[in-house]
């Protein structure tokens, strides 16, 4: 049995990563201050939607990333890293 990521969930693995070392830099802030100032939040959500990793466990229509299950697993175990207030930013989503 072949266990190795299709090119797909390799791609979603990437993405969710460097998402995850670019919202990681402001955990210790985040956690100290129970939250993050208003600029740095808005380029936090930028990079979450910019990523097209958004609300992954939402369809697209309803402005998540539209993920099926098993691509959902790949980005959380990226994304799980994170931890606290800054976990929670895969659940932004756009809004129409």
């Amino acid at each position: 049995m072949d266990f190795s990521y299709s090119p797909r969930l390799a791609g979603l693995k990437s993405a969710a990563h460097d998402l995850y070392l670019f919202i990681s830099q402001f955990e210790d802030d985040c956690e100290r201050d129970n939250g993050l100032p208003p600029e740095i939040h808005a380029k936090v959500r930028d990079a979450v939607l910019a990523s097209g990793l958004q609300a992954v466990n939402m369809p697209a229509e309803w402005g998540g990333a539209g993920l099926t299950v098993t691509e959902q697993v790949v980005v959380q175990e990226e994304l799980g890293k994170l931890t606290g207030h800054c976990g929670t930013w895969s659940g932004v989503r756009r809004t129409r």
